[in-house]
């Protein structure tokens, strides 16, 4: 029995004492942890049940402060580079640390402000206003079009609900630190070795830094919350920012001031109160009526300093600070900041590096066209390759950068650069030949002699008289549209960048050099005109051209020019309807109505004057309607090519674009990457530091070193970092493309059926030639006393009064108007759907009904002028005159003014 009772025990011991041990640890932990809470010390395994926690969208009790890092699920790089140099150390120094899941922004379905985008007056208002009140760090014009000319976009709901989420984590702790996971306490790297890998020590000795860096955060943090917790009450204690206005000192505190209006809020805390009081102020339910959602940026330094730039967004944070029981109060270390490592103001090639004298090169407009043409008949020769080469010269700077598709016909692409580059010198010659002939045949006329009117001879029959006044200002624009750079010798002409003229296509190792330095290239590139073409996006190299040079020149949104083909077609085309028009019909249908009969002949009422104006502006209707015929041709193609360009933008995708030789791919997508890396970008702070002696503001960022930029790039120093990788770099750029580039050109380029004022003013030039000279010449053939009574009125004075009014409204109002009209009314009918046979159909009677509709306009505008010139003012005549005028400048103001 006593063996039998000894086995038993011993089998008992056996079998209970591993139950027991792992009792009697379970124990020992919860006693730890439990102290743990107690003394408000937890480390890094209480952070991983958190985190486990955090998931799942619930967040426990903590008697100890809290800090929480805001993070996207898809930035797994970001995540991993805050768990090896953020979370622990945190965790270590005291903190419950733990992750919280951004907020996709575009899935919220948050209600935004809808008066948040700024039109052209409020945009140059907020511009005005930031200069006056921040003098030192005014934005600039694309600043302010690029974060207040647009809604609000899916990033900033996204940070606002994420924000928002972490305000509630906050409730359940003294404090909380919130993090935006680009958050860094410094701005260098591990250093590497020869080989560019980072070997083991120098990684973990980086670390140790990062660590020793964030504990030093948390212990000035913790030391500033309890000095603020001494005087009262606090809602937030700013830790990472970009200041703008000025700081408030606080009487007997040396390290902690009064926040000034800063933004790139990434890194601060809030205390229990200033949690509920935020999420009480941006409460998105009905009991706040003011709830909606614009950038946080805006929103909380507009509530706690009054006052922002935009003067709605200041009355909207004041009326939100109102429902509070107390202002909200910001605090700010006087210089410790925490680096963001994606600044909001970011600058491409900060630093430019060396170009090898001779690498950049420029060619001019006349070689480009003549060699463009050539390679048009010998693409692939290799002869032609280096005869352009041999056109190009070394250069500092570059005037215009072209960027084409070679796939797209040469003769277009000369067109659209004729018409870019040499315009505006064919006007300007037109009209001073104009202005020369015009006054040399006054000289030799001299006034109104009977000499006079035999140099002029009859205004309809004379063969000289619009030869000189009409045909040859035309024939000058003409030749000078076409060589205005060869006929000034390219002095007003800037130098331009080819691609197979300017890089060296036979010498593979050069072509590689250019590449790498594109960059530098389209840095130092005054415009880039983009020659548009279907198959333009679908060109690896057009891609890298486009967005390095958008990036680069984000202060100048004008240097970017978009060049349709359609544009030259179209203005040559309408100029010779126009003049073909005004050379035979008008002076035909003048002869009739200066007849004996005609002229003896005078209105006595109101409604004979407006038969008058509809008789004398008949043949306006045949005139404009050829030009409006041949118009709808090519506005057709205009409205294609729009839709095209704005959906070529909405669905770019850089992945897909080809290059003609494959063995470019994979330099091009670096380069593209080597854009969007963000690490040529400096930080926007300083470095994490608590000094006794604190200048007023923090000094600026020291730029980023080279071989420091270098370095990083390499990918085994890349993959510890919290840049973003290659692949990264490609979906940023797409994003870029489609938001933010596709924004400049559609405010470049306006709507698909948008018609530029100068354009449209452009394509009538022979009109106004006819008309002016007509107006001038008149009173010099007839003489001034007696041309007045062409038009039924009784005083020089009347003449000059009515013909400059009218000759106004119809160049500048009523013939850019019927363009733009046509352009409309195009589009509208294509919107139909229908088959193309019958959308002519309609096309060709809608073109009729427009220039009957401006036909109306004039001859009702030229009855009522001369009825009120001639027989003075009446009620009628001037209620009509008033609201044509009206109802002609408010539809020009939709049409021009955007």
């Amino acid at each position: 029995m006593v063996a039998v009772g000894i086995v038993s025990v011993i089998g008992f011991v056996m079998i209970a004492m591993p139950i027991i041990v792992i009792s009697v640890i379970i124990i020992v932990i919860t006693i730890i942890v439990i102290a743990n809470i107690i003394s408000g010390s937890n480390h890094s395994i209480i952070a991983i049940s958190v985190l486990s926690e955090v998931k799942q969208g619930t967040f426990p009790a903590a008697s100890g402060p809290r800090a929480v890092v805001i993070n996207l699920a898809r930035r797994t790089d970001r995540r991993r580079w805050m768990c090896r140099s953020c979370l622990p150390a945190l965790a270590e120094a005291g903190a419950s640390a733990s992750w919280l899941p951004a907020v996709e922004g575009a899935e919220s379905g948050a209600p935004l402000a809808s008066w948040w985008p700024l039109d052209r007056e409020g945009l140059e208002a907020t511009r005005q206003r930031w200069r006056e009140l921040y003098p030192e760090e005014a934005l600039g014009a694309e600043e302010i079009r690029r974060f207040y000319g647009r809604p609000v976009s899916d990033g900033e709901v996204g940070v606002f609900l994420s924000h928002r989420a972490a305000w509630t984590t906050a409730l359940n702790a003294p404090f909380t630190l919130i993090l935006e996971d680009d958050a860094v306490p410094m701005s260098f790297l591990p250093p590497a070795a020869a080989n560019g890998d980072v070997d083991e020590e120098s990684e973990a000795a980086y670390f140790r830094l990062c660590a020793a860096r964030w504990a030093s955060v948390w212990s000035a943090l913790t030391q500033a919350t309890e000095a603020l917790g001494q005087r009262g009450s606090w809602d937030m204690l700013l830790v990472g920012r970009h200041r703008f206005g000025e700081d408030r000192p606080i009487p007997g505190e040396h390290d902690l001031v009064d926040a000034g209006f800063s933004t790139c809020l990434h890194a601060y805390a809030v205390s229990r109160t200033g949690a509920e009081r935020l999420l009480e102020l941006t409460a998105l339910s009905e009991e706040n009526p003011l709830g909606v959602v614009i950038p946080i940026d805006d929103l909380l330094p507009g509530v706690w300093t009054g006052r922002h730039p935009r003067r709605d967004v200041e009355a909207h944070c004041q009326r939100l600070a109102r429902r509070l029981s107390a202002p909200l109060r910001a605090f700010a270390f006087r210089e410790m900041t925490l680096n963001s490592n994606i600044p909001q103001q970011s600058v491409l090639l900060a630093m430019v590096r060396f170009v090898r004298p001779g690498l950049l090169r420029t060619t001019s407009l006349s070689r480009t066209f003549s060699v463009l043409l050539e390679l048009c008949r010998a693409e692939s020769s290799a002869e032609t390759a280096q005869a352009f080469l041999q056109s190009t010269e070394s250069a500092d700077r570059v005037g215009a950068f072209i960027s084409h598709s070679w796939h797209a016909k040469p003769l277009p692409k000369v067109l659209a650069l004729c018409y870019e580059l040499n315009v505006s010198m064919a006007v300007k010659a037109c009209w001073l030949t104009w202005l020369a002939v015009s006054l040399l045949l006054l000289a030799s006329a001299g006034g109104t002699s009977e000499d006079t009117r035999d140099i002029l001879g009859s205004i309809e029959t004379s063969p000289w008289v619009f030869f000189f006044t009409v045909d040859l200002p035309l024939i000058v624009f003409v030749m000078f549209f076409f060589f205005a750079h060869g006929l000034t010798f390219e002095f007003w002409t800037p130098s331009v960048w080819f691609d197979k003229a300017c890089i060296n296509q036979e010498d593979q190792d050069e072509k590689e050099e250019a590449i790498a330095i594109l960059p530098e290239i389209l840095q130092q590139s005054s415009r880039i005109l983009v020659v548009w073409d279907p198959t333009l996006f679908s060109r690896l190299w057009c891609n890298l051209e486009i967005a390095t040079f958008a990036k680069s020149h984000r202060e100048d949104p004008d240097a970017i020019r978009i060049l349709q083909p359609w544009i030259t077609p179209w203005l040559l085309c309408s100029l010779f309807a126009e003049w073909l028009a005004a050379r035979v019909l008008l002076p035909w249908y003048g002869q009739l109505l200066t007849t004996e009969e005609n002229l003896e002949w005078h209105p006595g009422s109101f409604m004979d004057y407006l038969v008058a104006g509809l008789i004398s502006n008949a043949p306006f209707v045949v005139l404009q309607l050829p030009a409006l015929w041949i118009s709808a041709v090519f506005f057709s193609y205009k409205l294609r090519c729009s839709a095209d360009i704005l959906d070529a933008f909405a669905n770019f995708d850089v992945r897909i674009a080809q290059c003609s030789m494959s063995s470019d791919r994979g330099a091009l997508h670096a380069q593209i990457a080597r854009v969007f890396d963000e690490i040529e970008d400096a930080p926007l702070s300083i470095e994490v530091e608590v000094s006794e002696n604190f200048p007023r503001s923090p000094p600026k960022a020291d730029p980023v070193d080279p071989e420091l930029v270098e370095l990083i790039r390499r990918p085994s120093v890349r993959r510890i970092t919290s840049y973003p990788s290659e692949e990264m770099c490609l979906d940023l750029f797409n994003t870029f493309v489609r938001n933010e580039l596709r924004c400049q050109i559609v405010e470049e380029t306006g709507r698909p059926s948008h018609l530029p004022l100068g354009l449209a003013i452009l394509g009538a030039l022979p009109l106004q030639l006819w008309l002016i000279s007509d107006i001038y010449l008149q009173c010099e053939q007839a003489g001034c006393k007696t041309v007045p009574m062409f038009y039924y009125l009784n005083s020089t004075d009347q003449y000059w009064v009515f013909v400059s009014v009218s000759t106004f409204y119809d160049a500048v109002l009523a013939k850019p108007l019927l363009y733009t009209a046509a352009l409309h009314t195009l589009d509208r009918v294509y919107s139909i759907g229908a088959s193309c046979a019958l959308e002519w159909l309609l096309i060709i009677p809608a073109m009729a009904l427009v220039q009957l509709c401006c036909y109306f306009f004039e001859a009702l505008v030229t009855g009522c002028m001369e009825y009120l010139l001639a027989e003075g003012v009446s009620a009628l005549p001037l209620s009509l005159l008033s609201l044509l005028l009206f109802v002609t400048t408010f539809l020009w103001s939709r049409a021009f003014l955007r």
